[in-house]
C-alpha cells in the first residue's frame, strides 16, 4: 500500500476582475489572490477494501471528484482519505479549494499520473462544485483559489481562469485575519443573489478602469525589482470598482476601527493592503507586525478574533511512503 501527506494552504480573495464571466456553474472571472499558511493536512492512502474511507468536512465533493478521477483517468483501487482542516466553510478562505486540489495532487501522484498545474487547474475547473446542507450545488469559482493553492504567494488570473502573473511576496510581511466570533453565513441562494444582481452592475459600470488597473498591476509585477508599494496601492484602487466596492467600504471601516483598538499588538498606522475575501466574513490586513499574539477585540456590537498568519508558498508534499 502506499501513502501521501499533503499540506495545503488556503487563500484570500482580493478581488475579482470581470464579473461578466462569472457565474454558477461557470469558472471564470479572474482577479488576484494571496496564499495564506493556515494548512488543511491531508492523508491519502490505498487501501485494500472495496470501499472508500473519508474523514474530511466536505465529503461528497470529496466522493465526487474520486468518481471524476475514475471517470476521467482511470485511477484503480479504494483509498483513505483523511482531512484535518481548521478553516471553517463559507468564510472567505477557499476551503473547498484547499482541500479538492490537495486531494488531486495526492491522487495524482499516487497513481504516477504526469499532469502538469495547468491541467490539475484545467480539470478541477470543468467540473467544480461545492457541498452546501448536504447536497452537492453549482458554486461561484474565478479560478484565483486553485491557483493560490498550487503556486503560492500572490496570483493574478486573467478572467479566464488563466494565471496571469504570479508573485513572491516578501517573507517579512505577516497577514491578520480578523473574523467574527459568531459568523452568520450566506445561503447559496442570497450568494448568487447578491453576487448577480448588485455586483455585475458595479462591474459593468468600472470595468473598463478595472482593466486599466489590472494591466498597471502586471506591468508593476514584470518590473524587477517590484516595487511592492506601488503594487499594493494599485491593488487597493483595483479593489475600490466594481463589484468589490461594497466589501472594500466595510474592510476600511474595519480597518479604522481596528487602529483604535490595536496599537499595543504594533499594527502601524498605514496597513499595506487590506480588504474583504470574497464576500467574506474574514476581512485580512498585510503588514510587517512587530508582535504576533492573537487577541479578541470589539467592533461595534460584534466580537472579532484575530489571527496572525505567514504568506504561503503553496501545495506541499511532506510525506509519502511506501509500505509493503
Amino acid at each position: 500500500m502506499s501513502r501521501i501527506i499533503i499540506y495545503s494552504p488556503c487563500r484570500l480573495h482580493v478581488s475579482v476582475k470581470d464579473m461578466r464571466k462569472f457565474d454558477l456553474g461557470h469558472a471564470g472571472g479572474g482577479g488576484i489572490g494571496i496564499s495564506i499558511a493556515n494548512y488543511t493536512k491531508i492523508v491519502i492512502q490505498m487501501i485494500e477494501k472495496n470501499y472508500e474511507v473519508i474523514s474530511s468536512p466536505n465529503k461528497l465533493v470529496v466522493e465526487y471528484f474520486l468518481f471524476l478521477m475514475r471517470k476521467d483517468f482511470h485511477i484503480k483501487g479504494h483509498y483513505s482519505i483523511n482531512v484535518q482542516s481548521n478553516i471553517m466553510p463559507h468564510t472567505g478562505q477557499g476551503s473547498t479549494n484547499t482541500i479538492i486540489i490537495g486531494i488531486l495532487v495526492g491522487l495524482f501522484h499516487l497513481n504516477n499520473i504526469q499532469i502538469n498545474e495547468q491541467g490539475i487547474i484545467d480539470f478541477y475547473l470543468k467540473y467544480v462544485k461545492e457541498e452546501y446542507a448536504g447536497r452537492l450545488v453549482e458554486c461561484f469559482e474565478t479560478g484565483v483559489g486553485p491557483w493560490c493553492v498550487l503556486k503560492g504567494g500572490m496570483v493574478v488570473i486573467d478572467e479566464y481562469g488563466n494565471l496571469a502573473e504570479m508573485v513572491s511576496l516578501p517573507s517579512t510581511y505577516m497577514v491578520l485575519l480578523v473574523q467574527p466570533k459568531l459568523q452568520k453565513k450566506l445561503t447559496i441562494e442570497k450568494e448568487s443573489a447578491l453576487l448577480n444582481q448588485q455586483g455585475k452592475l458595479y462591474d459593468g459600470l468600472d470595468y473598463f478602469e478595472k482593466e486599466k488597473l489590472f494591466q498597471k498591476i502586471k506591468c508593476v509585477i514584470e518590473k524587477e525589482p517590484i516595487n511592492f508599494q506601488r503594487l499594493f496601492k494599485l491593488i487597493l484602487r483595483f479593489q475600490d470598482k466594481g463589484s468589490k466596492k461594497q466589501e472594500f467600504i466595510s474592510a476600511n471601516k474595519a480597518y479604522n476601527g481596528l487602529l483604535k483598538k490595536c496599537q499595543h499588538i504594533g499594527m502601524q498606522e498605514k496597513i499595506q493592503l487590506y480588504g474583504i475575501s470574497s464576500l467574506g466574513p474574514t476581512y485580512f490586513y498585510v503588514d510587517e507586525f512587530d508582535k504576533l499574539s492573537d487577541i479578541s477585540i470589539e467592533l461595534g456590537n460584534k466580537i472579532f478574533t484575530t489571527q496572525f498568519v505567514k504568506l504561503a508558498k503553496g501545495i506541499e508534499i511532506v510525506n509519502t511512503e511506501n509500505m509493503l
